[in-house]
Order: structure tokens, then sequence, then C-alpha cells
């Protein structure tokens, strides 16, 4: 699995590609943006304020995971919490020797400011 994942520098111009499946306000300035991103799912993380001072503050964090994982995820945390005896992995155990699991995670920062706080 070596496809390069789509960065989405602005939640509000999404690349070609890239479509918002739902969307939860944190606070006034601040979202959880889960996105499918050509086959991939991003959860943008994004703040977009103004400092006290008038300064324009936009940051744009953004984690993606294959939807492979979204369905072996919850399962294997059920079994990585189920004791051994009633069926559950050994200590320390995520997967079973027959699974292939394609994992892809990845985190990236877009963050800008105002010109004049670059100085």
């Amino acid at each position: 699995m070596n496809e390069p994942i789509t960065k989405i520098s602005d939640h509000r111009d999404l690349p070609d590609g890239c479509e918002v499946l739902a969307s939860f306000k944190r606070s006034e300035n601040s979202s959880i943006i889960f996105t499918k991103n050509n086959g991939f799912l991003s959860i943008l993380d994004v703040t977009d304020r103004i400092k006290e001072n008038g300064t324009p503050v936009y940051i744009c964090a953004q984690i993606d995971v294959t939807f492979k994982f979204l369905d072996w995820f919850p399962r294997a945390l059920s079994d990585f919490v189920r004791p051994p005896a009633e069926g559950g992995q050994h200590a320390g155990a995520m997967i079973t020797q027959d699974e292939d699991v394609e994992v892809k995670c990845c985190v990236s920062v877009e963050s800008r400011f105002h010109p004049a706080m670059m100085l």
C-alpha cells in the first residue's frame, strides 16, 4: 500500500476526491471533520480563530486511516481486552498469525499565521 494520502491544508477547499462525511463543532472556533479522502478516512482537527491582538490563526491537523482499519480495530480491541481463556488474544497481541491488516496512518498539521507574526 504505497499510494500517497492527499494532504488537506484547508477544510474549506477540499482537494479532488475528498468529501466531508460528518462535522462536529467542539467550540465556537474548533471542529472535528471526518472526510472521505481517496479511499482513506481523514480526521481533521480544525481551529480557525482570531487572537486578542487581531492576528488570524488557522490550524488543520490531519490524521488518516484506512476504512479497513475501522472495521478491524473495534474487533481487535474487544479481543485484546477479553481474557485468552474466553477466546481473546494472548497478552500484548492485537492480531493473529492468519490476519493481514493493512494500516496506514499519517499525521500532518497545516497552520497559518499572519505574516507579521513571522518576524
